[in-house]
C-alpha cells in the first residue's frame, strides 16, 4: 500500500490511468459450472469501495442472526465455532440477500424476478418421497428426466422440492409431440405465464438451421387467417425469422412436433433422408 501510494504521488498522470482503465473495463458475469455457480466482477476502486461496504454490512447481519440463534440454543456457552454457517457462506447468504434486496427495491418499476425451474412428475415425485423418509425406487436412467432451470443449468430436485415449496407452482400440460397444450388458462395474447413457458421449453429460434434464443411468439397461422392464440399455434422465434413470415414464407408443425418450414415458391427449407432424391434430381 506503500509503495502503491508512492507511485500515485511521483506520477499521477499515470495513476489517473490505471483507475480510469479500471472503470472502463468493468464487468460482472454469474456463470455455472457443474453443481457449483460463480460469481465474477471487477471495476474501479471506488465503486469496488461501495460495494464492500454493502456486502459487509449485509454479512454483519447475518452473522448477528447466527448469534442469536446460537443463544437460544447453547446460552451462554454460545461461542463463534457453534455458529451455523462459516464467515464465507455468511458473505455469499449476504450477497443473495443483496440481490433480493435491490429486485424489491421498486427501481425496476413493477420487475419481479422469476427463475423457472423445469421439473418432471417422476424426478419430483421421487425427490418428494425421499424428502419424507421413504425410500423409492431409484430412476430410470435410460428414461429422460427433467431437473433444471429454463436456461439449462442442471439442479439437485431437493432443491426444485423446496423452491416449490417456498414459491409458485405452475402446471403445464404437454402431449406425446411435447407441445404445450396447456399452461392452466386461455390468454388472448402470448404474454404471461404462457409466453414465458413457451421461450423456456425453446431453446434456440424455431427457424431450420438458426441457434439464436428465441425472442418473441408469435402465431404460425396467422391472426387474421383465423390462427387460435394458443401453445399448439405458438412459434417461438428470434427477431429475424419472425419477420420472414410477412414475405411468404410458411411454417407448420407435424404430428411429432417437428418444425417444417417452406419457401414462397413451396419448397421445404432443409432437407432429410427420405427427401435426398427429390431435392437432387433437379440438379441431376
Amino acid at each position: 500500500m506503500l509503495l502503491r501510494a508512492w507511485e500515485a504521488a511521483a506520477d499521477p498522470d499515470g495513476a489517473h490511468l490505471n483507475h480510469e482503465r479500471a472503470h472502463r473495463e468493468r464487468e460482472a458475469t454469474i456463470s455455472s459450472v457443474g453443481a457449483k455457480a460463480f460469481v465474477n466482477a471487477h471495476g474501479g476502486a471506488v465503486a469496488g469501495a461501495q460495494l464492500k461496504e454493502v456486502l459487509d454490512a449485509f454479512a454483519h447481519a447475518e452473522f448477528l442472526a447466527d448469534w442469536e440463534a446460537g443463544v437460544a440454543v447453547h446460552g451462554e456457552a454460545m461461542c463463534v465455532s457453534l455458529m451455523a454457517r462459516t464467515e464465507r457462506q455468511r458473505r455469499f447468504d449476504a450477497m443473495c440477500a443483496v440481490f433480493a434486496a435491490a429486485a424489491g427495491s421498486g427501481v425496476l418499476a413493477g420487475f419481479e424476478p422469476t427463475v423457472n425451474l423445469w421439473c418432471d412428475h417422476a424426478t419430483f415425485e421421487h425427490a418428494l418421497v425421499t424428502a419424507l423418509g421413504g425410500t423409492p425406487e431409484p430412476l430410470d436412467p435410460s428414461v429422460p428426466h427433467r431437473c433444471e432451470t429454463s436456461t439449462g443449468v442442471q439442479l439437485d430436485p431437493l432443491d426444485v422440492l423446496i423452491a416449490a415449496a417456498l414459491g409458485h407452482v405452475r402446471r403445464v400440460v404437454l402431449d406425446s409431440a411435447g407441445v404445450v397444450i396447456d399452461v392452466g388458462r386461455k390468454q388472448r395474447l402470448f404474454t404471461g405465464a404462457l409466453r414465458e413457458i413457451l421461450l423456456a421449453l425453446e431453446r434456440q429460434c424455431f427457424w431450420s438451421g438458426c441457434h439464436h434464443p428465441p425472442r418473441q411468439v408469435d402465431h404460425v397461422l396467422p391472426w387474421a387467417r383465423g390462427g387460435l392464440t394458443d401453445a399448439a399455434n405458438a412459434g417461438p422465434a428470434c427477431g429475424h425469422h419472425n419477420r420472414w413470415r410477412t414475405r411468404g414464407y410458411t411454417t407448420v408443425r407435424d404430428e411429432h412436433g417437428h418444425w417444417h418450414h417452406y419457401r414462397p415458391d413451396g419448397t421445404e427449407i432443409g432437407w432429410r433422408r427420405g427427401q435426398v432424391t427429390r431435392v437432387l434430381s433437379p440438379a441431376a
